[in-house]
């Protein structure tokens, strides 16, 4: 996970998708939770 400010992740994610870049959200996966828990 990249800590990106609150503030600065519409930019940033603008940023992945002009680059064409593949991404997804994963905060709400619960393998996540037991990774970094």
């Amino acid at each position: 996970m990249l800590p990106i400010l609150v503030a600065d992740r519409k930019r940033f994610r603008s940023s992945l998708d002009e680059l064409g870049y593949i991404w997804f959200e994963e905060l709400d996966n619960p393998a996540y939770t037991l990774f970094l828990g």
